[in-house]
């Protein structure tokens, strides 16, 4: 807080796979005894690389641990675990499109159509209609239901089977109890001095009042943006109703289709890149605002916020999509569109007059 730190980093063995080897090298070599020169060749770092970089063997994670921590290593034995289960999926989704690929070439498939006087961009726009319809008949076949059946089995399995994995290498590193007993983080700062009842030592602490008008403070900003996600996705909407009603029928179907699905397409994509690189930083602000004692609280408080937010800003469009976007026809959506009408008419007439 005093800004004495500027930042810290670990002292390390040197490395062959150091980019400054051969200048630190020299400088080690001079002046050292033989049996100091052979601790130089004990090397981690080329140990995980002639180890760890092999493609036809598994991975180290004992190693690993060693090297990086017990964090790093319980993620690179998620992602291993996910990606040596992955197989069975895989080959049974082959499997399944290869035989809806040979069904539908067996039944047979529909007939191109050509308009009369087809242009050459006309023939080729109906073979890659028709290409494009018996990829999905391969995709969408009558196997499809249980490939689904699989997925959800093989989800439920993987879990049940990380969960043990987990609680294994988390019990041979001795990390099971971790939460429990993790030091504070050198960020944190108390306010207040508090005898300890247990050890009768005196240690810092942030007063709970505090902490509950942040993470207050911290719940009402995450809602507000999410909010902000709702808006941009219904200004979008209202954009879409506008340009439809006043500017496509003085326009061609292309050029209609333009204004109104690739424009509204391309604001809603980079709406939710800037949204979300904006929250990044906001989200990183927060927390670091928030003070928690231990790396944990903080991790677990910045995986909330960021997922709570992303899901909303990923998503919202494609729940208006799936549930709303449909119905067209519908009297609540035939009465959303006439009412932006009117009030786009009556604010041009506010400004005319």
């Amino acid at each position: 807080m005093k800004g004495v730190f500027k930042d810290a980093f670990p002292l390390h063995e040197e490395s062959s796979k150091s980019k400054f080897k051969e200048e630190t090298m020299e400088c080690f070599k001079e002046g050292r005894p033989d049996d100091e020169e052979e601790d130089l060749k004990i090397d981690p770092r080329r140990d995980l690389d002639d180890t760890w970089t092999k493609i036809y063997k598994f991975q180290p994670l004992w190693k690993i641990r060693n090297y990086f921590g017990e964090k790093i290593a319980l993620y690179f034995a998620w992602t291993g675990m996910l990606t040596s289960s992955l197989w069975i999926p895989t080959i049974f989704g082959f499997c399944i499109f290869l035989y809806g690929l040979i069904a539908s070439q067996i039944n047979g498939s529909e007939p191109l159509v050509y308009p009369p006087n087809a242009t050459a961009l006309q023939e080729i726009t109906v073979k890659m209609n028709g290409l494009l319809s018996t990829i999905k008949r391969a995709f969408d076949n009558d196997v499809t239901p249980f490939f689904a059946l699989i997925i959800c089995l093989w989800g439920t399995v993987f879990l049940e089977l990380w969960k043990r994995t987990n609680a294994t290498l988390a019990y041979e590193w001795d990390v099971d109890n971790f939460e429990t007993n993790e030091p504070d983080r050198p960020q944190f700062y108390g306010l207040k001095v508090k005898t300890d009842p247990i050890t009768s030592e005196e240690n810092w602490v942030y007063p709970f009042k505090r902490l509950i008008l942040k993470y207050t403070g911290s719940t009402m900003v995450v809602i507000f943006m999410i909010l902000v996600v709702f808006a941009c996705v219904a200004s979008v909407i209202v954009y879409r109703v506008i340009v439809s009603v006043d500017v496509c029928p003085g326009m061609s179907a292309v050029e209609c289709l333009i204004w109104t699905t690739v424009f509204s397409s391309v604001m809603n994509g980079v709406s939710i890149l800037i949204l979300g690189k904006f929250y990044d930083k906001l989200a990183l602000m927060l927390t670091d605002w928030e003070n928690h004692r231990t790396q944990s609280r903080y991790d677990d408080a910045l995986i909330i916020k960021v997922f709570a937010f992303q899901f909303a800003n990923t998503y919202a469009s494609c729940f208006y999509i799936a549930f709303f976007r449909g119905y067209t026809d519908t009297p609540l959506s035939l009465s959303f569109s006439i009412g932006i009408i009117k009030i786009r008419k009556t604010y041009q007439a506010q400004i005319v007059y």
